[in-house]
């Protein structure tokens, strides 16, 4: 019993050697994963809970989630719930999806991103429809981005727009854009790299500038320079970069208009790799303008073309004979794609200038045996050739020797062909397994493409009827609180009816009650009145009794006088 605790133990001890390393370790293996993978790590154990929070490379891809708005919601919850005290190094953003929810992830990464110094950001989108999108302004101005890597991908053509004014990257020194259009409404002249004074390496892969007269490349520091597979090129293509050292182009857009280029002081120019699309024109059409590029890039010291460049100067070997070669610094020509063989002509042409110039020819990538004899005889066929035409000036005592050596030459020669037979249709047979694969990657991701959008149209259904059934239980729920809200109002009404009709009542009583005082009043005030005028007609009756009784003592008075009887008393009369 005590041994297989033991052994367990041992085992668990031996199955947590990750954890027991140190947390920079662990952060920088965690940096590999995708981030939804990292944040899992959290349930392994108690120390593993927060790791993920304080990891400084977030990497975040959109197949990680079963639909667009989880992702979107993961999104926020992740950065949300990190150690906002840890910077971002760098962010990587892999996003299929619409445009609206592109931009929602766009703008909160790039706004936390910025916000903890970032130095090195990389977006990469998957269109699923023809919506047209413009990239947010605020993407496009940081002070510490270093490199910053923007590519759309869609089977819709191009439809994704960035700011035409300049970008505010004073510390960039990377920059690689990929299936976007730079260009702007109106505007006939861009510069979109003058205030990005570090920038190193300018890398533009498939993009379109139609409809602009100039497209100006203003950078005092830029040391790589690659123009590749481009859709539509600008009327001039202006490059003002001193220190310019490589420069990598394909010369021909996807609508066959040749790369007209403008340089200033290319005398630190050192590697020039220059290549060709397959077009609809002629391709000794493009001699003329390429012999212009060749004066142009005259202080280059290697140069390296390939099969089709070859070709079109092949094709224009009056052109090479009346034009000298421009190249008087060449110390190395070589030719990519090695299954044409370049002519003596075109060979000549730039040791004219530069007779110590190395020549160096690309091969398949795999050899077989007989590649590797058809080499052979390559560098084994000139000496031949010398040995048969001086056995011409011989003796008759060498006929047969040189019969044999024809004979051999002959052989050789037969051999060689049937080896660059075979070589070439093992580069068919390549080809064609190429072609194959490209094509079951493309229906792939057309069926991939196919799948999202089903789902994206049943999680679309299951939202609208989800929201209306939540639509109903609202109204429902609405209707019920109004119902309720009503028969409240309806209480209230009747008791403030009851109260009014209270109020009434006692009023009425109040005016009666008032009507009855005044009417009191107003009799007590006629009694009064009355009493008044009883009281003043006895005082009148008394005044006039007095009066008469003292007209009567008068009249006494004078009889008594006159009559001399003695007095008698008279009763007064009572006041």
């Amino acid at each position: 019993m005590l041994q297989v605790k033991r052994k367990a133990i041992i085992s668990d001890q031996m199955d947590d050697r990750i954890s027991n390393l140190p947390d920079e370790i662990i952060l920088h293996i965690l940096s590999f994963l995708d981030m939804k993978y990292a944040v899992q790590t959290s349930a392994l154990s108690k120390k593993w809970k927060y790791i993920w929070t304080s990891m400084n490379h977030l990497n975040l891809n959109s197949r990680s989630s079963r639909t667009s708005p989880l992702f979107v919601k993961f999104v926020d919850d992740a950065l949300s719930h990190r150690n906002h005290l840890t910077q971002v190094s760098a962010v990587e953003l892999s996003f299929t999806g619409a445009a609206t929810q592109f931009y929602s992830v766009v703008t909160s990464i790039v706004n936390y991103a910025y916000l903890r110094h970032v130095t090195k950001l990389t977006i990469e989108w998957f269109r699923l429809n023809t919506e047209s999108f413009r990239f947010p302004d605020h993407l496009f101005s940081s002070h510490t981005l270093k490199h910053l890597s923007l590519a759309t991908h869609d089977f819709y053509g191009f439809g994704v727009f960035i700011p035409i004014s300049a970008w505010e990257f004073p510390a960039l020194e990377t920059l690689n854009l990929s299936n976007l259009v730079l260009k702007g409404g109106t505007v006939e002249s861009l510069d979109f790299f003058s205030k990005c004074v570090n920038l190193k390496d300018l890398t533009l892969h498939n993009c379109s500038m139609s409809g602009l007269d100039i497209f100006n490349v203003c950078a005092p520091q830029l040391c790589n320079l690659t123009i590749t597979d481009n859709f539509a090129f600008p009327r001039v293509f202006n490059v003002v970069a001193p220190q310019l050292k490589n420069l990598t182009a394909s010369v021909v857009d996807e609508l066959s208009n040749f790369l007209q280029l403008s340089f200033e002081d290319l005398d630190s120019l050192e590697k020039v790799n220059l290549s060709m699309q397959r077009t609809h024109r002629k391709e000794q059409t493009y001699a003329p303008v390429l012999l212009d590029l060749f004066q142009k890039l005259s202080c280059v010291k290697l140069l390296i073309l390939d099969e089709r460049i070859i070709k079109v100067l092949s094709a224009r070997l009056d052109l090479l004979s009346v034009e000298p070669c421009s190249f008087n610094n060449l110390k190395c020509l070589k030719q990519k794609d090695g299954t044409y063989e370049m002519l003596t002509q075109v060979r000549n042409y730039f040791l004219e200038s530069s007779p110590n110039v190395t020549f160096i020819m690309d091969l398949p990538p795999v050899l077989t045996n007989t590649e590797f004899c058809v080499i052979n005889l390559l560098v084994a066929k000139v000496p031949h050739k010398r040995l048969r035409q001086e056995a011409e000036n011989d003796t008759m005592s060498n006929t047969l020797d040189n019969e044999k050596q024809q004979t051999k030459t002959v052989d050789e020669e037969k051999r060689m062909l049937e080896a660059k037979i075979f070589k070439q249709d093992q580069l068919i047979a390549k080809k064609k397994a190429m072609l194959e694969a490209m094509e079951v990657q493309c229906e792939k991701r057309m069926l991939e493409a196919m799948e999202v959008q089903c789902e994206k149209r049943m999680l679309e259904a299951k939202i609208q009827v989800q929201d209306k059934v939540i639509a109903q239980q609202n109204l429902l729920h609405e209707n019920a609180m109004l119902e309720e809200k009503l028969q409240m109002q309806d209480k209230v009404i009747e008791e403030q009816k009851a109260m009014l009709e209270t109020l009434k009542l006692q009023n009425e009583k109040k005016v009666l009650e008032t009507l009855k005082l005044q009417n009191e009043k107003k009799m007590f005030k006629e009694k009064l009145l009355g009493q008044d005028k009883i009281i003043a007609q006895q005082k009148a009756m008394l005044d006039t009794m007095k009066l008469q009784h003292e007209k009567i003592e008068t009249e006494l008075g004078n009889i008594d006088s006159c009559l001399d009887v003695p007095t008698v008393a008279v009763p007064t009369l009572p006041s």
